[in-house]
């Protein structure tokens, strides 16, 4: 999933942070110019702290080229954070609350 951040930036890239995203956002960076959006170690390391239980990681170690701190905090931290687990943090970066938690008008 891509955010645009601007009309004339490169679109963001949102954290999934699972070794098999994290091969994804190397391999697209090689070819396509993103920015990360919330997908640093420090990142990383909030999302451990606040996910009650989160599943191992599973597969060899991934490069984060974008922050090669992040792919240590992996290997020491070892669980897989989906976007599922931090929606709020996300969607409190894109807008207000409301706009999100509302029911759909069907």
């Amino acid at each position: 999933m891509f955010t645009p951040v601007h009309a004339r930036s490169p679109p963001s890239l949102p954290r999934r942070f699972r070794l098999g995203g994290v091969r994804i956002a190397a391999a697209l960076a090689r070819s396509v110019p993103w920015l990360p959006w919330r997908y640093t170690a420090a990142d990383y390391r909030a999302a451990v702290t606040a996910v009650a239980e989160a599943p191992k990681l599973r597969g060899p170690a991934a490069a984060t080229p974008w922050d090669p701190a992040l792919a240590v905090a992996l290997d020491e931290c070892g669980v897989r954070i989906e976007e599922e687990m931090v929606l709020d943090d996300l969607l409190t970066d894109i807008g207000p609350r409301s706009a999100w938690s509302a029911s759909p008008q069907w």
